[in-house]
């Protein structure tokens, strides 16, 4: 699936990463799965590119978040199960949706372990 107008001018990885971005952004942000139609489009592709595209509102469309700052992690650990529970959802029939949804998890649980060593500083500054 290859855009044909960004290939011809050597841009094709960024081209599907905006057809991935563009196209399942509106996915994303209802945070529910992508339909059938979708995710077998995504499988067929296979490009890398586009899974970038797909999973990049997921890890940078969240926007502001507020917290005490001693809440820690809470908020992104809960991203974590959401998109973990997903990826072993789509394992069996769709794996390369599961692993993106993996490594958005993975993300998330970066960053809350991030925010669990902010909320102790912050503790022990007390």
């Amino acid at each position: 699936m290859p855009n044909r107008h960004s290939t011809a001018k050597g841009r094709s990885e960024r081209g599907d990463f905006e057809i991935g971005r563009l196209r399942f952004k509106p996915v994303c942000e209802a945070e529910k799965q992508p339909p059938l139609e979708l995710v077998s489009l995504l499988e067929a592709v296979g490009s890398q590119s586009v899974l970038d595209g797909y999973a990049n509102p997921l890890v940078y469309g969240r926007g502001i978040t507020l917290r005490s700052p001693f809440d820690g992690g809470k908020q992104e650990r809960d991203l974590v199960e959401r998109y973990d529970t997903i990826s072993k959802k789509c394992a069996g029939t769709i794996p390369n949706l599961s692993d993106e949804y993996e490594r958005v998890a993975k993300h998330y649980e970066g960053l809350a372990k991030k925010e669990d060593l902010e909320a102790e500083r912050e503790r022990l500054k007390r």
